[in-house]
């Protein structure tokens, strides 16, 4: 239930913020806007749990490069500091071919994400409510749980692979951190309606969640 009302305001505050830009916007815009799935994205006036942070383009040299056009989806924000993952930096491997990722046999070919520079760990977000122990992020997104029942729910059909995303490493901000870069315009933070589906699985990673160009 207290997804359901998060998912609502989420969505209400977007229907808002898309209601005071189309003002300007053509018929035609509108039309397509509509029939995008039911996608969105807008800024936000500041971070939150589970929103993007997206690179500023003019930032980030050669000591950073994995963090150059990078799109963070954020799975914790607060006074202690904040957590997230690169979304659209896929490596060459899979899964299956890191020695110290304990997962199902189903996920052993899926392609493995550059989640950020800290930690050694192998984490996992996805998109099904029903995995045991999986954590809330924000409604359609999910991180964690129980690696072996999500792999027999993709066995039985009832959870796609394309469902799920698999990082190595992550990455975080120390208390404060965070909010210097976004008014330092390192960074611009932004709510999405969740969707981590791609059009293909590959060695090379799935779609991205989203793109900078």
């Amino acid at each position: 239930m207290e997804a359901d009302l998060d998912e609502d305001w989420r969505t209400f505050r977007a229907k808002l913020v898309w209601s005071e830009g189309a003002v300007a916007e053509t018929e035609t815009s509108s039309d397509a806007m509509k029939q995008e799935n039911s996608l969105w994205l807008h800024q936000l006036p500041i971070p939150e749990r589970g929103c993007l942070m997206l690179a500023n383009p003019m930032k980030f040299g050669d000591s950073q490069s994995y963090f150059s056009k990078s799109i963070i989806v954020l799975i914790e924000y607060g006074v202690m500091g904040t957590v997230g993952f690169i979304n659209n930096r896929p490596t060459p491997h899979l899964v299956g071919e890191v020695s110290f990722a304990q997962t199902h046999r189903a996920f052993l070919h899926c392609p493995l994400f550059f989640g950020g520079p800290v930690g050694e760990t192998v984490h996992v977000l996805h998109r099904v409510a029903t995995v045991k122990g999986a954590r809330l992020i924000v409604p359609g997104l999910y991180h964690g749980g129980d690696l072996d029942h999500a792999g027999s729910l993709v066995e039985s059909g009832e959870a796609k692979l394309e469902d799920f995303r698999f990082f190595y490493k992550h990455s975080s901000w120390g208390p404060g951190q965070l909010e210097d870069e976004v008014k330092q315009e390192v960074r611009h933070e932004s709510a999405f309606q969740c969707s981590l589906s791609a059009k293909k699985h590959t060695r090379f990673g799935s779609q991205p969640l989203a793109r900078q160009e």
